[in-house]
């Protein structure tokens, strides 16, 4: 999934499908204001053909005019996240984010971020939420390499990151996760013991 900003077309997401056979999916769509107030949702079911791309401006998938890329600035900006995330039966496919104002976010003393270290089938992970959007969210664990780092949480959602341990089979999780618009580090807590 990504986004694309066409100027005064809007914001554009583009679904891909590299297998090789079709998908049933839903494109969802969320803009977001002062990183966690809902200002607009939207759903839309694609089939992807195996191998293919499909466009899809976010105007479009919302069904009206809503400034999506902050290009005819008419006024004060409506929302400042865009958050889409492409999913099937079985869960998310991918995530993509747009920040219509910018990358340069207010540091912010706290965002809601929460940590908490887990297994998931039998392997070590951390389950990480937040309730206002977090940009380039990163772990540091001790001991342990994880599989997603500096990725974007949308607001009142969770993520699960599975943890490789680097020196020993050990599943005892330590460490802290931030992100480049807070002023503060959370510590894994509960920690997960071999």
């Amino acid at each position: 999934l990504h986004v694309t900003d066409e100027g005064v077309n809007g914001i554009v997401l583009q679904a891909v499908n590299e297998t090789a056979a079709s998908l049933e999916t839903t494109l969802g769509v969320t803009l977001y204001r002062e990183g966690e107030v809902v200002v607009a949702h939207a759903e839309l079911n694609l089939t992807l053909p195996a191998r293919s791309v499909s466009a899809h401006p976010v105007e479009r998938i919302l069904g009206r005019f809503a400034d999506s890329g902050f290009s005819y600035r008419f006024g004060p900006p409506g929302h400042d996240v865009i958050a889409a995330t492409l999913s099937d039966a079985d869960g998310v496919l991918a995530r993509a984010f747009h920040l219509p104002l910018g990358r340069g976010r207010p540091v912010e003393p706290e965002l809601g971020l929460t940590a908490v270290a887990a297994l998931h089938h039998g392997r070590p992970g951390v389950s990480i939420a937040s309730r206002r959007f977090a940009q380039n969210v990163c772990l540091d664990v001790d001991d342990h390499t994880p599989r997603d780092s500096y990725f974007h949480l949308e607001p009142g959602s969770t993520r699960w990151i599975e943890l490789t341990p680097r020196t020993s089979k050990s599943l005892d999780v330590r460490g802290s996760v931030t992100a480049l618009n807070t002023s503060s580090t959370v510590r894994i807590s509960s920690a997960v013991k071999s």
